[in-house]
């Protein structure tokens, strides 16, 4: 079982989420950070986390820099991310801002199965270069957790640029030839969740900030569970920043799990 590097646990929705998880999987641990915070939290918290090692180092840049040369000496490819800043994660696996990709995925009443969310690169620009990588990410993603048919569907608000825009990145999808994989007509957020869209799967939006206020607005309204993870080269990390809360951390959780069973038997095959 490869093992989870979990870089500055230091809340309770962090460390209750991988002790209650522990308790139902066989996923292993491996925790940068302050010993004294990691353990008061699970003493006053009454949390007792199963396969786990605890690597105790204060600081937040002193955590980084041991975490990168963790990370490069143990070939970790599997990430929690902390309270650290986003920046020195960047700092950490050695990518730079426009190669890490931000995809959530989101456990909502409203549709059956799992949405797919991604706008391109964490930053609020982005063009249609940067959505075209966003749609291979996701459909590797997607297709990891066995979404076999892809249904996307550009999300924007109703100007001619944008019109113009979802026409040139369905032209070059489809050059691509990705099997599976289906880009319909631009849609409006409302349209997202009618009866007709129901097979829609992955939606790309305009940049990261319109994306963040869609998920704010669909945990608010309708108790999703979201996820958000950070793809870059072959790291996958939990974005514990944009990931809140207990319930959303469990399911980033499940999600990573899943994803390292697909591996293991990909590997056994």
């Amino acid at each position: 079982m490869e093992k989870i590097l979990v870089i500055a646990p230091h809340n309770q929705s962090i460390l209750k989420a991988i002790s209650d998880y522990s308790k139902v999987s066989e996923l292993e641990f491996v925790m940068i950070g302050s010993k004294e915070i990691i353990n008061k939290i699970c003493w006053e918290n009454y949390l007792r986390i199963r396969n786990y090692e605890l690597i105790d180092i204060e600081g937040e840049i002193e955590i980084s820099m041991y975490a990168k040369s963790y990370i490069e000496k143990h070939i970790v490819k599997n990430i929690i991310l902390g309270d650290i800043p986003y920046v020195y994660f960047e700092k950490i696996i050695s990518c730079k801002e426009k190669d890490l990709e931000a995809i959530s995925i989101v456990d909502s009443r409203l549709k059956s199965g799992y949405i797919f969310l991604s706008s391109g690169p964490k930053r609020s620009q982005v063009d249609f270069l940067d959505k075209k990588t966003s749609i291979i990410h996701a459909s590797r993603l997607m297709n990891k957790l066995g979404v076999t048919n892809i249904n996307a569907s550009i999300v924007y608000p109703k100007k001619k640029e944008d019109l113009l825009e979802t026409k040139i990145i369905k032209m070059i999808m489809n050059e691509l030839e990705i099997n599976n994989l289906n880009i319909t007509d631009y849609k409006t957020i409302k349209e997202v969740f009618d009866e007709e869209s129901d097979g829609l799967n992955l939606i790309l939006m305009k940049n990261y900030d319109s994306l963040r206020l869609f998920l704010d607005s669909l945990e608010v309204f309708t108790k999703s569970k979201v996820a958000t993870f950070l793809l870059a080269k072959d790291i996958i990390a939990i974005d514990c920043e944009e990931t809140s809360g207990y319930d959303n951390i469990f399911f980033s959780l499940f999600i990573m799990d899943k994803l390292l069973e697909k591996k293991i038997v990909s590997r056994a095959s």
